[in-house]
């Protein structure tokens, strides 16, 4: 189990079907992940958005992009929330 402080971080993502991003938030909405503003997406929402997280519900979202089929989303600028070595480990399982 990590523990860390929770930190705010832009999200990209790469679907932009509104009904796509009510359910992420809808999915993701608890106490560890936080949507900013989430109530206000509409279509012309751009496809970042400013959650409050912990960097371990962020490495959940990177193990959904890679495994998970439709849920495609990214972290920006989510390398300032790791150490080398755990993205080494993430690069190296995933073969990037």
């Amino acid at each position: 189990m990590w523990h860390w402080d929770y930190k705010i971080v832009f999200l990209r993502l790469s679907h932009p079907d509104v009904d796509f991003l009510f359910f992420l938030a809808s999915y993701f909405h608890c106490v560890y992940f936080d949507f900013k503003g989430k109530d206000q997406l509409s279509n012309n929402h751009s496809k970042s958005i400013l959650v409050s997280t912990i960097p371990s519900t962020i490495c959940y979202i990177l193990w959904l992009h890679w495994y998970e089929v439709g849920v495609h989303i990214l972290p920006f600028h989510f390398a300032k929330y790791f150490s080398i070595n755990t993205l080494a480990f993430w690069a190296m399982r995933n073969g990037q």
